[in-house]
């Protein structure tokens, strides 16, 4: 045991990790995060960052009431990976998320958490039902792009995406924004973790973290770049940029691109 929370404390280079607290107080079961260690160290680093940070700034705001308690934190999550961040952050804060992926991903989400997370409540795209399901029907959500009207009348109090805007067009990237800045409550954070820059060589297009759609009146809480290597693992070949963002909304936001302060 002490070893496994050693690890944790190891790959988060934090001894304050939310799931630090969750062990310690016995109400939540390390073998989840022990299995991810054990079995993807590679992957296991970034989601336990991600979670670490993002319940960082949701304790030191306002955002705190709704953790934990009689009001689950909400999470819109653009691309859901592996679904491996949204399956910890369940697990050990009880947070309910919405994930927007291709169907072809969510099938190996769900895989992934119905191996390390049996017990969470799993929707899948085609399980949902317009004007019917709601968010508190399940811990987890996928939905497709294709079914974003579900959304309508739906708040989150954070938004996240981890590299997969990097492989979007500047026109895709956009409107994901608009979709975040419509359904992220006022004082909500964004998280998003990408490469500082990346050239995707079908079509020699580029994307940059810095000409993402931000407004001139979005709040960077956080700004951080890396090499690619966090607590001794290559999770990215290049430069990877991480940043917390207090969005504007869409009302108040410009539309047209702009760069990140330098």
């Amino acid at each position: 045991m002490r070893y496994k929370l050693w690890a944790v404390e190891k790959l988060t280079k934090r001894p304050s990790s939310v799931f630090l607290y969750g062990l310690w107080d016995g109400k939540h079961s390390v073998e989840p995060v022990s299995t991810i260690l054990v079995g993807w160290p590679q992957r296991a680093v970034l989601p336990l960052r991600a979670s670490d940070i993002i319940w960082h700034f949701v304790a030191n705001q306002e955002l705190s009431g709704k953790t934990c308690g009689q009001h689950p934190l909400h999470v819109l999550q653009i691309g859901s990976g592996s679904a491996i961040l949204p399956g910890l952050m369940t697990h050990a804060l009880g947070s309910r998320h919405v994930l927007v992926d291709l169907p072809e991903q969510a099938a190996v989400g769900f895989s992934v958490l119905s191996e390390i997370f049996p017990n969470l409540r799993v929707l899948l795209p085609n399980e949902l039902v317009m004007g019917e399901t709601n968010i508190e029907d399940a811990d987890i959500v996928f939905i497709t792009p294709e079914q974003l009207d579900w959304l309508e009348q739906k708040e989150f109090e954070v938004a996240v995406n981890m590299f997969s805007f990097q492989e979007m067009s500047h026109d895709t990237i956009s409107e994901y924004f608009e979709l975040i800045r419509t359904h992220l409550k006022p004082g909500g954070i964004f998280y998003c973790m990408n490469r500082a820059l990346k050239r995707n060589y079908d079509d020699y297009s580029t994307s940059e973290f810095a000409n993402y759609p931000w407004s001139p009146v979005d709040e960077f809480l956080y700004d951080f770049t890396f090499d690619g290597v966090l607590a001794d693992v290559k999770v990215a070949g290049k430069s990877v940029r991480e940043s917390v963002v207090r969005l504007a909304s869409r009302v108040e936001s410009t539309w047209e691109w702009g760069r990140v302060p330098q």
